[in-house]
C-alpha cells in the first residue's frame, strides 16, 4: 500500500466505479489513501479504503443505490470495472449482498441443468422399462414438460408480482413436476393393469 502504482490502481477502480453513475452507487469513499480530513468523519471514514495490517491490501465500501432489487442488474457493470482493474497482479475482490445473490444465482441455473440432465435420464430410463414401449414411456414426461410445467412456472410468475419467491423456486417447481407427473403415471398404470 505504500507503493503510489497501487494508490493509482485503488484510485482508478474508484473512479470507474463512480462513472457508472448516481443510480449505481450511492456513495464510494474519495480516494486513498484518506485525507486526515476524512479519516476524522467517521461516515465517510467507514466507507475506507481501509489499509490490511500486512500492509498487502485495501478494503472499501461502495453502497449500491436502491434496494437489493434495483441493486441487482449493475451487478454485470461493476464486474466488468472490477475486471479491467485486474492489472499487474493486483486482485480485487467484490463481496456483499449484491454479488452474493448473484452467485446464489449462477449455482442455483448450474445445479438445475445438472438436476434436470440426471433426472430425466433417469425418469426416461424407468419409463422405458415399465412401459416396455418408446411412446408410451416418453408421453408422461413429455405431458409435464410441454404443459405442467410451462403452467405452473407462469402462474408463479404471476404470483411473483406480488410476492417474492426464492431463485430455487424454478429448480423445485421442474423437480417436482417430473417426479410427480412420473409417479403418477406409474401409479395409474398400475391402476390400470390391476383393474
Amino acid at each position: 500500500i505504500e507503493d503510489p502504482a497501487f494508490a493509482d490502481q485503488v484510485n482508478g477502480f474508484i473512479t470507474e466505479l463512480g462513472a457508472l453513475g448516481p443510480e449505481v452507487f450511492s456513495a464510494l469513499p474519495a480516494a486513498f489513501p484518506m485525507s486526515e480530513e476524512q479519516a476524522a468523519d467517521p461516515r465517510i471514514a467507514a466507507l475506507g479504503p481501509i489499509p490490511s495490517e500486512d500492509g498487502s491490501a485495501v478494503l472499501f465500501t461502495g453502497i449500491y443505490a436502491g434496494d437489493l432489487d434495483e441493486a441487482t442488474p449493475h451487478i454485470e457493470d461493476v464486474d466488468a470495472a472490477r475486471e479491467e482493474a485486474l492489472v499487474d497482479g493486483a486482485e480485487v475482490f467484490m463481496l456483499g449482498v449484491v454479488s452474493l445473490s448473484e452467485d446464489f444465482k449462477v449455482i442455483s441455473e448450474e445445479d438445475l441443468a445438472f438436476g434436470e440432465g440426471i433426472g430425466i435420464t433417469a425418469a426416461i430410463i424407468v419409463l422405458l422399462i415399465v412401459f416396455g414401449a418408446i411412446v408410451a414411456g416418453l408421453l408422461p414426461l413429455l405431458k409435464t414438460v410441454v404443459f405442467t410445467l410451462p403452467i405452473t412456472l407462469g402462474i408463479v410468475g404471476l404470483l411473483g408480482l406480488a410476492w417474492d419467491f426464492s431463485f430455487f423456486t424454478p429448480n423445485l417447481i421442474t423437480m417436482m413436476g417430473i417426479a410427480v407427473g412420473v409417479d403418477y403415471a406409474l401409479f395409474y398404470i398400475r391402476r390400470e393393469r390391476e383393474e
